[in-house]
């Protein structure tokens, strides 16, 4: 028999050092913690564990956090469970996203997991979401459809150059010496149309110690998972820089946060990048970026 007052905690994240020292600390703080390496079989640990809440990753492979807490709140069996969305991601866009998606609570992972428990404390104090299904479909879709990419001004300079599709979208580059590169995404961007275009870009910078990216993403209206996957697969090769966004919807921030995050995590590099109000302010941010990027600091 369960001690009364003992709330049950199911984790769910890739990181297996975060899982185990996570469910440790929570252990030790009198909750009743069980870890989930990843998405595979959560659903089916949420109905074993009979858990009050679910502290779940959000960038997570093959089946990302967003898609699973509608999975969560799909199943009948699990609808009083109180999902807690708990990233590295920017404590403003990981409040945001909670909320978009009817999740309960956020929480930015500690340094120390034995900062865990209170912080969880503290989330679950709130009042727990409406069990109203919001549908964020923006987020993280899947790839609309396979089309290939048409690329104009191919053979002219590297400022010319574009992917494109006339019923998707497009990806514009434009290098402006010596070190920034201007992108200016419309529409929905695929896999197909970012391709081409960010081959000629890696070729560009990768015998760069280091480089800018000014990013518009005014009219852009979705990046599909696939063409996620490519901007951070592209990001882990090329070298140290740093990237300026504006005009981005909230669920386009949250792609951006998350593909940023992951490529830091993987490379060991720092994370260098601005949500800026206007192209003025990124603009302004990057140049202070350069000096310390040219160091190599």
């Amino acid at each position: 028999m369960l001690p009364s007052g003992r709330r049950k905690v199911l984790i769910i994240d890739d990181d297996d050092d975060f899982g185990r020292n996570a469910a440790s600390a929570l252990e030790g703080a009198g909750f009743i913690a069980r870890f989930n390496h990843g998405p595979q079989g959560s659903l089916q640990a949420i109905r074993e564990t009979s858990c009050d809440v679910v502290l779940l990753d959000v960038n997570m492979p093959q089946l990302d956090g967003p898609r699973l807490v509608r999975m969560i709140r799909e199943t009948s069996s699990a609808p009083r469970v109180r999902v807690i969305l708990c990233s590295n991601m920017h404590k403003g866009l990981l409040q945001k996203l909670a909320d978009r998606l009817g999740a309960d609570g956020a929480i930015q992972k500690p340094e120390d997991t034995q900062e865990l428990a209170s912080a969880l404390e503290a989330a679950l104090l709130a009042e727990p979401a409406s069990r109203v299904r919001v549908i964020a479909t923006g987020l993280l879709s899947d790839a609309l459809r396979e089309t290939p990419a048409r690329s104009s001004g191919a053979e002219g300079p590297p400022s010319t150059r574009r992917g494109s599709d006339p019923e998707t979208g497009s990806l514009d580059i434009v290098i402006e010496s010596p070190d920034l590169v201007v992108l200016k995404a419309r529409g929905a961007v695929t896999n197909d149309i970012g391709k081409a275009a960010l081959s000629r870009m890696e070729a560009w910078a990768r015998p760069r110690p280091y480089y800018l990216i000014l990013f518009d993403m005014s009219e852009t209206v979705d990046l599909d998972a696939a063409a996620r996957d490519q901007m951070s697969a592209w990001a882990r090769r090329v070298p140290p820089h740093a990237m300026a966004v504006f005009g981005a919807d909230f669920h386009i921030q949250v792609v951006l946060e998350m593909v940023q995050r992951a490529v830091s995590k993987l490379t060991g590099r720092p994370l260098h990048r601005n949500f800026s109000r206007d192209e003025a302010a990124a603009r302004a941010w990057l140049d202070k970026m350069r000096p310390s990027l040219g160091t190599g600091s």
